[in-house]
């Protein structure tokens, strides 16, 4: 990333969430494979920190990336 003509590295960790049969199917996940999570952001209770609640995941083929 390039922030005032200065490259800058950016780290962000976020926990995240997945209920029933969609937190099934990211505990059988493998590895080193490229996935798209969708879902939205809601503020932990009780906690400035945000929470991303997964709604859906798909796959991405390795060989194309498309940015949201």
């Amino acid at each position: 990333m390039v922030e005032a003509g200065s490259t800058r590295q950016v780290k962000l960790t976020v926990k995240a969430l997945a209920f029933g049969t969609l937190a099934e199917q990211t505990g059988q996940m493998t590895l080193g494979k490229t996935f798209r999570f969708t879902g939205f952001l809601l503020n932990a209770r009780g906690s400035k920190s945000v929470v991303f609640h997964i709604q859906t995941v798909d796959q991405v083929s390795d060989q194309v990336l498309n940015p949201i």
